[in-house]
């Protein structure tokens, strides 16, 4: 970084350039997981449905890739009372690509007869250019007044944590799933369809948010500052996973849809083809109020209340890592239906945080011996209240014969109410 002043302004610009060895390891289906109906094919050992990888399945891989990053940021004085900030922001890197070939994509997923070894999407990096915007004025010249505000628009930098769920892809790593007359503990891998593929979006889009703030902040007697806000954000193309390979639907007369009985998928080359796309989508409105009194006569405190709603599709993440209650995949959706978008997992409508610090009176001075002693006591306290999270509630059964059935979280099923 590289900062120079001029006579009202203050230049910043640099540059970083990151080398990426990422050495990944996925051993989720590695010893593959049974499923038994009840206890008692338990005991008789007689599983249900066996899904895992075969033994000559390979479970890791080594990608490289380098981010390159380069930024300008310009904070001006426009006069005594107005500073504005100034900036811009350029970040990508190159496509991760596995040392020994083992990649493949599915550029046309739903025709698609078998998957492609190469790179795994086309990099979707290179239009990540970032504004930034900020300004803060003291309306009144009196220094207890001021009206403070930003807009930045952020692109992710890389996606390398979603690269996880192609490490069990074929064609050097097939998932097999064996739906019936599987044995435990070793199934009969011969009699497996490794049909499975969770593949990338070929022409995937960088995750991206509009982040903008304002709030005004008064100094109020007591050494208290009061804060009025408001906040928002959007975030576009956010990744998200799903089982796109669904049977086909047919529209009634009265608009439902329905899934006839053994309608088979789209693509019947695959069974479940878990994409990972990119049209996620994410709203955020919050109101702000703060009040701050700063620390004179031995006390200090800070309340602060949230009045939020969040909106996504995306049911908050795209891995399970990520998730609060192991929702990572959007339900299927059609046109003239957006029953994905709803209140995000982590939404908290009332959010209310107060601390102090209070250091007590007969600490204060040092002035004797049991003074001194006892000097730098304080006494401190946190409080939070907040609303609850929503619920999402499952159907164990795929009842509406859609035939989705991308990797879930426990307590999650194949269909909604």
């Amino acid at each position: 970084s590289f900062p120079t002043r001029r006579s009202s302004d203050l230049l910043k610009f640099g540059g970083l350039a990151e080398r990426y060895h990422d050495n990944m390891v996925n051993p989720t289906f590695s010893l593959g997981i049974h499923t038994f109906s009840d206890l008692r094919s338990f005991l008789e050992n007689r599983p249900q449905r066996f899904i895992g990888l075969t033994p000559q399945g390979q479970f890791d891989r080594y990608w490289r890739f380098t981010l390159f990053g380069f930024y300008l940021q310009d904070d001006v004085q426009v006069s005594r009372n107005l500073t504005l900030n100034l900036g811009l922001r350029y970040e990508f890197s190159t496509m991760p690509k596995d040392i020994y070939g083992r990649d493949s994509a599915m550029p046309n997923y739903l025709t698609d007869t078998a998957p492609i070894s190469g790179q795994l999407y086309q990099n979707p990096t290179y239009k990540n250019l970032s504004p930034r915007f900020g300004f803060a004025w003291n309306p009144f010249g009196n220094g207890r007044t001021s009206l403070r505000g930003g807009y930045g628009w952020y692109f992710n930098t890389n996606n390398q944590q979603n690269l996880i769920v192609t490490v069990t892809n074929p064609p050097a790593t097939p998932r097999v799933i064996i739906a019936a007359g599987s044995t435990f503990p070793v199934p009969p891998f011969e009699r497996g369809a490794g049909n499975s593929i969770r593949p990338i979006q070929w022409n995937i889009k960088n995750p991206n948010v509009h982040i903008w703030n304002v709030n005004l902040q008064q100094q109020l007697p007591y050494d208290v500052v009061l804060t009025l806000g408001y906040a928002g954000s959007r975030g576009v193309h956010l990744w998200r996973s799903g089982d796109v390979n669904l049977a086909q639907p047919q529209t009634l007369a009265d608009g439902t849809l329905f899934f006839p009985a053994g309608a088979p998928r789209i693509n019947r080359n695959f069974s479940t083809i878990e994409l990972k796309s990119s049209d996620g989508n994410s709203w955020y409105n919050a109101f702000l109020f703060e009040l701050r009194k700063r620390f004179s006569q031995g006390l200090a405190f800070q309340s602060s209340y949230t009045f939020s709603r969040n909106i996504d599709t995306t049911q908050a993440s795209t891995f399970f890592s990520d998730a609060t209650n192991g929702t990572t995949s959007a339900m299927p959706e059609f046109p003239g239906f957006s029953y994905n978008k709803g209140l995000a997992d982590y939404h908290a409508k009332h959010n209310w945080v107060v601390n102090f610090t209070y250091e007590l009176p007969f600490a204060r001075n040092s002035s004797g011996a049991a003074r001194h002693f006892l000097a730098g006591w304080q006494l401190a306290g946190i409080g939070n209240l907040r609303s609850g999270s929503p619920l999402t509630t499952f159907i164990q059964q795929n009842r509406s014969r859609s035939l989705w059935n991308p990797s879930l979280g426990p307590g999650i099923g194949p269909d909604r109410p």
